[in-house]
Formats: structure tokens, C-alpha cells, sequence
């Protein structure tokens, strides 16, 4: 659904500036995730000003791991053994058939609450989807500090600070995520994020 037809149903980030990098524990990150997570809760809070937390829920294949920071890897393996096989018209028929079978990736819910009020309940079907959800997730996790032996546990807190050098923002977030084990390597995981933003001076940035 296009941004015109419904603007409270799709995040076009119109509300929001992203930035060059994000700061974590003097680390300055410029990767995908780094962009989207200001990005999106820039755009949550220009939309709703009194929201001050969010859910993210989706099904996912497979347990996290640190393979997951990186996806440009990912893809290179992938490609790797596609150019490995003897036969590349049987490995893109193997693929096709594959996509038949699983169908398009699962939806991810968003849910946005002011204390106990909610906000907003919906599906995202414009720029996130359950495949692209780890690949975003396990950085939580890292600049969290968390043990990857913890990633995967039924239930696991983390919290960090952000700051956005090019604007001076400074990201307060803890989150808590739950994995729930549904059967043959699947999961079900639940994102309860809460955060807040405030301007600092540009020699307080991390």
C-alpha cells in the first residue's frame, strides 16, 4: 500500500534524517543496521510523539548467530556453492522450486504503545520482512554485549547507548527479546523495545 493512499499505514521515513554512522561504546558503525534502527524510531516517534515502545514479532528459520552481523558474507557463500554445482540450470530449478514451495518471506507485526495504550498494530510489508529481521536483530544483541552463547535463549535483556555524531542524538535503548522454539528449526521471536532520543553537545558525543 502505497504511502499516499494510507500515511499512517506505511513508514516511508519522510519524518526522519538518517545519518552516517552510529557510535557504540566508541565504535562508530556505519552498516545497514546502524542506519535503520535511528531511522525507524525517528520515523515512530515523528508519527506518534507520545510512543515509548515498540514490538516487533516474527517467525525466523534457524537459531541467531554471528554470522548474521554480516550478510554480505552470507551471500557470498551462497553464491559460492551455486557456483560450485556442476549444473547451474539444476541449481536455479532447485531454487525456484524452493521460492514455489516456502512462498513469499512471513510478515513482520509491529505493535506501538504509549505506556499502556496502543498506538498502532500492523503488518510491515514495504521495507521489512521476517528475512531481513535477524540480519537487524543480532546488532541489538552485539551492542548489547551479550554472550552469542545467550542469543538464543527463551529470554534475554540488553540495553546500550547510541549517539548520532552527525546530529549530536544521543539513543537510549533496552530491549527484551523472546525466542519461542515452534518445531523443525523454526521460531517464533517477540521484540519489546523501548527508547528514548535527546540532543546533547557535540563534544558529549561518544
Amino acid at each position: 500500500m502505497s504511502d499516499s493512499a494510507h500515511p499512517e499505514s506505511s513508514f516511508s521515513s519522510r519524518a526522519a534524517v538518517s545519518s552516517r554512522a552510529w557510535v557504540v561504546g566508541g565504535v562508530s558503525y556505519a552498516n545497514s543496521a546502524a542506519k535503520f534502527w535511528p531511522l525507524f524510531l525517528d520515523e515512530i516517534q515523528a508519527r506518534y510523539p507520545h510512543a515509548d515502545r515498540l514490538t516487533l514479532a516474527a517467525p525466523g528459520d534457524g537459531p541467531l548467530h554471528p554470522g548474521l552481523l554480516m550478510p554480505e558474507q552470507a551471500l557470498a557463500e551462497s553464491l559460492e556453492r551455486i557456483n560450485n554445482d556442476t549444473d547451474f540450470s539444476v541449481a536455479m530449478r532447485s531454487i525456484a522450486a524452493e521460492l514455489e514451495v516456502t512462498g513469499p518471506p512471513a510478515a513482520v507485526t509491529l505493535a506501538i504503545a504509549a505506556g499502556e495504550k496502543l498506538l498502532k498494530n500492523e503488518e510491515l510489508t514495504d521495507f521489512l520482512d521476517a528475512e531481513i529481521f535477524p540480519f537487524l536483530l543480532v546488532w541489538l544483541l552485539e551492542w548489547s554485549c551479550l554472550k552469542e552463547a545467550a542469543w538464543n535463549r527463551p529470554g534475554l535483556r540488553g540495553d546500550f547507548l547510541a549517539d548520532d555524531v552527525d546530529r549530536c542524538v544521543r539513543y537510549r535503548i533496552a530491549f527484551l527479546l523472546k525466542n519461542s522454539y515452534l518445531s523443525e528449526g523454526l521460531f517464533r521471536r517477540s521484540l519489546a523495545l523501548r527508547w528514548d532520543r535527546a540532543q546533547v553537545a557535540r563534544g558529549e558525543c561518544l
